[in-house]
C-alpha cells in the first residue's frame, strides 16, 4: 500500500531544493560543488518518495543509482532520468573538497531541468486518485 505521509514531506522538501537550484544556476555565484550537492539531495528525496508512494521502504542510502535500481525493479520507467544519478559523489566525497570540482555530469540547465520533470513526475504519482 501507498504511504502518502513521508512522500509528501519529502516531496515538499525537494520543491524547496528546486527553487534552490534554480537560484544557484550562475556559476559565478555558486560553485559546481554546492550545485552538485543540491542536486543530489533534492533528486534523493523525491526517488524516495517516489518508492514510499509505491508502498516499499526506501533504503538509508544516498547513491541515486541504487534508489533508481530499486524502482526499476519494480517496473518503473527511470531511464530518462539516469543522468541525475551521477551526482551521486556530491553526497560525499566530492562535498567535502576543496575548491571546485570538475562541473557536473550534466549542464546546470539541463539538471534543473531534469529535477522538474522528477518531481512532477512523483507529484503526480502522488497524488489521491
Amino acid at each position: 500500500m501507498s504511504d502518502p505521509k513521508p512522500a509528501r514531506l519529502l516531496l515538499d522538501v525537494a520543491e524547496q531544493d528546486l527553487a534552490m537550484l534554480r537560484a544557484m544556476e550562475d556559476e559565478s555565484v555558486f560553485v559546481d560543488r554546492a550545485f552538485g550537492f543540491a542536486v543530489q539531495q533534492a533528486v534523493e528525496k523525491i526517488l524516495k518518495a517516489w518508492i514510499c508512494v509505491l508502498g516499499s521502504i526506501y533504503p538509508h542510502t544516498r547513491n541515486l543509482e541504487v534508489l533508481m535500481r530499486r524502482l526499476a525493479d519494480r517496473g518503473e520507467e527511470v531511464e530518462s532520468f539516469s543522468g541525475l544519478a551521477g551526482y551521486t559523489p556530491y553526497a560525499g566525497m566530492l562535498r567535502h573538497q576543496p575548491g571546485s570540482p570538475a562541473a557536473g555530469p550534466l549542464g546546470r540547465e539541463r539538471a534543473i531541468a531534469l529535477v522538474g520533470a522528477l518531481l512532477e513526475r512523483v507529484k503526480t504519482l502522488a497524488e489521491p486518485a
